[in-house]
């Protein structure tokens, strides 16, 4: 059997990513008989069905999906050995596909980006937002180079610690504790706090923290963003956990809201930097890491 060429691997990821054959080949620059005869190639070379072709357009069937995991892998490592090729090694440049929690991404990166663009002005970072699971997979599919996350111990990664992030409690101006300098656990003693959902990671730090302190996680409203999580604080419909990085970024100056320290240990999160381990491009990431730092610690 012949082998499925990359021209012919980049098309599938591309068409199962838009799944319209028209808008697959504008994107790849090419004319949309050509996308055609290359995904109809590649299945008789696979011998498979990779794609249902309709009115809805081309969607993957289930072998069509296993494939792909694997066909952007094969890109992916490609690509990896492209760059590692043609870079200056003392330089950090081409395309970084950067995944991201989205409690992280928009109050981190803004700060981190200046300083990045100013040492590595090649560089284009692309990024994608996903809740900690998603991440993963993202990461494991090969469809983002590195993820911006909390939790380390994925197999098959390597990484580098960030910095740890605060989380303060985040109330209306009414309420009684904002009259504190600080929150103990102990204040927190059957009141209502608001958080996330279960796939983000700071409505499992919710969860154990309100364990630790007899505090209910309301289940009837379960808050979409920060933002939407913010807005309910402000009318008095709970309390909620708020990370440092938010807090500087969109309730410093606000008098709606107000934040107050926690006195424990699970009032913070530690961020992590990870990517594959059979990645080449390793110390081009730890460079990102290192940037990301600094730019952190001049603000957290």
């Amino acid at each position: 059997m012949e082998m499925p060429t990359l021209r012919q691997l980049k098309m599938l990821c591309l068409l199962a990513e838009t799944e319209r054959f028209g808008e697959t080949a504008n994107r790849l620059g090419i004319a949309q008989s050509a996308v055609t005869a290359g995904i109809r190639a590649l299945e008789e070379r696979l011998g498979l069905s990779l794609f249902d072709r309709g009115r809805h357009g081309a969607r993957l069937t289930p072998a069509g999906e296993s494939v792909l995991a694997r066909a952007r892998r094969i890109v992916a490592d490609v690509e990896d050995l492209e760059r590692f090729a043609s870079r200056d090694a003392a330089q950090l440049g081409g395309k970084i596909r950067l995944g991201c929690l989205p409690t992280v991404g928009p109050y981190l990166l803004p700060r981190a980006t200046p300083r990045l663009h100013a040492d590595f002005p090649d560089l284009k970072l692309v990024v994608r937002e996903a809740a900690v699971t998603g991440l993963r997979q993202l990461l494991m599919d090969s469809v983002v180079d590195a993820i911006l996350t909390v939790r380390p111990e994925f197999e098959g990664v390597d990484g580098e610690e960030l910095f740890a992030e605060s989380v303060h409690l985040a109330m209306p101006p009414d309420d009684d504790l904002a009259r504190k300098d600080s929150i103990c656990v102990s204040d927190m003693n059957g009141r209502d706090l608001l958080t996330l959902g279960d796939d983000h990671q700071l409505g499992r730090l919710t969860q154990r923290f309100a364990e630790q302190a007899g505090a209910r996680v309301r289940t009837d409203y379960l808050g979409t963003s920060l933002d939407a999580l913010r807005l309910m604080v402000s009318m008095g419909t709970g309390l909620a956990l708020m990370p440092q990085l938010y807090i500087l970024s969109e309730i410093e100056g606000r008098d709606d809201v107000i934040v107050r320290p926690i006195e424990s240990v699970h009032a913070s999160r530690t961020l992590h930097l990870l990517w594959l381990k059979r990645s080449g491009r390793a110390d081009d990431y730890r460079r990102l890491a290192e940037t990301i730092r600094r730019a952190a610690a001049e603000t957290v």
